[in-house]
């Protein structure tokens, strides 16, 4: 008999990833170079200018409405909007790393897509979460542009 074990090795490799951390530094700081170039795919082919100013950061904007930074430090994802006023912007990304499939998730469930039958409803893809970001963001930056004339 074949038993189903997906359940159990999401159990096992959280509570690995708690009791020691440190164990999937590198796998998390690969997850987030994969996710920094995905979004500078995806940015470019959607009309978006990207940046790269240096390692580790690309920089997307939209013409003269504003631009705002997406980086990878060490193995921390976050994004960098220049002022004013200027903010930092991690925790509340709504994003995390899942240690089963070692990529970025977001933390909402995905109500794009129907969940299968039986199966855990998957979560929002990081991608997604954080072009979402960027899109809002940018649109405050140019908001205030316009206030300010």
């Amino acid at each position: 008999m074949s038993y189903e074990t997906t359940e159990a090795k999401t159990i096992f490799v959280k509570a690995h990833l708690q009791l020691d951390p440190a164990s999937h530094y590198k796998d998390r700081e690969v997850a987030a170079h994969e996710l920094l170039d995905a979004i500078e795919t995806t940015a470019k082919t959607t009309g978006y200018s990207v940046s790269k100013p240096s390692y580790g950061v690309r920089t997307i904007t939209h013409m003269f409405h504003g631009s705002v930074s997406a980086v990878v430090e060490d193995d921390r994802f976050f994004l960098y909007v220049e002022g004013p006023p200027a903010r930092r912007i991690t925790d509340e990304l709504g994003i995390e790393y899942d240690p089963v499939t070692k990529g970025f998730v977001g933390r909402e469930q995905d109500k794009f897509n129907a969940p299968t039958p039986g199966a855990p409803s998957k979560k929002r893809s990081a991608v997604a979460v954080v072009a979402e970001q960027i899109v809002a963001l940018i649109a405050e930056q140019s908001e205030a542009k316009r206030r300010a004339r």
